[in-house]
């Protein structure tokens, strides 16, 4: 009955929120999957760096946060993750007095941080597992390795630096320079959060996220099923049913906000989804 009655207040918050919204006029960027642009080649990381700020643009003045974030962290994880790798190689060779010394001026120097920073991003996993394997450490690696390639995200075509450890001194800080700016120009345009989630490399699997957030339900959990349903859309933008769920969830939790918000990006991405014009009907009549 408190579910139900929690429900009803917030798809009536959410009603009031998106009178004034029309999703489906917005056309989203083309080539919305990163694992489609990001390859081995540190170059490419660059320019991923560089669509990841123009897609974060394009989505935040359309009003569409979950969409941007997926953008903008998903570009700072992967190049902040290659960037710490290369001062991990350098230290390795022996740069720098200490490791400290040789990444000041870094934003993000954990590997923890970065996979928090983008849970859907297998590049801090996969990096993690290099400096491992550049070290003989192959059996302490093989789970980052693997964490990487279980995510939705992982690249179609792999990921591979071990060629790092035969860059030239001299081009691999001229790498990581380029590294830093590319971090930097994503955190002038969008403020980084760490989530509120331990690093796991589960939270970039869908099926971990759904099953995660259907037995918070059933512990009448939703308070804590919110984060989670979060990284599902930012993971999974065109599935109609995750937005659905993430709708649903809000709203049980009681959070209006959320719920309006999400259903209005949810149908932008996805304008013809019956599901979300149904819900979209339900909730405003319309």
């Amino acid at each position: 009955m408190k579910t139900v009655f929690t429900r009803a207040l917030a798809l009536a918050l959410c009603a009031l929120m998106l009178c004034s919204c029309r999703p489906g006029e917005t056309v989203p960027p083309d080539n919305l999957t990163p694992e489609a642009i990001a390859g081995s080649d540190p170059e490419e990381i660059l320019k991923l760096a560089e669509t990841c700020v123009d897609n974060g643009k394009f989505f935040d003045e359309h009003m569409m946060d979950e969409s941007a974030i997926t953008w903008y962290s998903y570009g700072a994880a992967a190049a902040g993750a290659l960037r710490l790798c290369v001062e991990r190689v350098l230290w390795l060779r022996g740069e720098g007095e200490s490791f400290a010394a040789l990444s000041e001026g870094s934003r993000f120097t954990s590997w923890d941080d970065l996979a928090r920073l983008c849970p859907y991003c297998p590049f801090p996993w996969y990096c993690q597992g290099l400096i491992l394997d550049l070290q003989g450490k192959t059996r302490e690696a093989e789970p980052y390795f693997y964490g990487a390639k279980i995510m939705a995200n992982y690249p179609r075509e792999g990921i591979d630096y071990s060629a790092l450890r035969d860059v030239p001194i001299r081009d691999l800080y001229t790498l990581r320079d380029k590294l830093r700016q590319a971090e930097e120009k994503i955190y002038a345009a969008w403020e980084p959060v760490l989530n509120d989630v331990p690093a796991d490399p589960r939270y970039g699997v869908q099926e971990y996220l759904l099953a995660a957030i259907k037995d918070a339900a059933k512990r009448e959990d939703l308070t804590e099923a919110l984060p989670w349903a979060k990284l599902l859309v930012q993971e999974a933008p065109f599935e109609d049913t995750c937005w659905v769920l993430a709708i649903m969830t809000a709203a049980d939790a009681g959070d209006g906000r959320a719920a309006a918000l999400w259903l209005y990006e949810g149908r932008a991405l996805n304008p013809d989804s019956e599901k979300l014009g149904a819900l979209w009907q339900g909730v405003i009549g319309e």
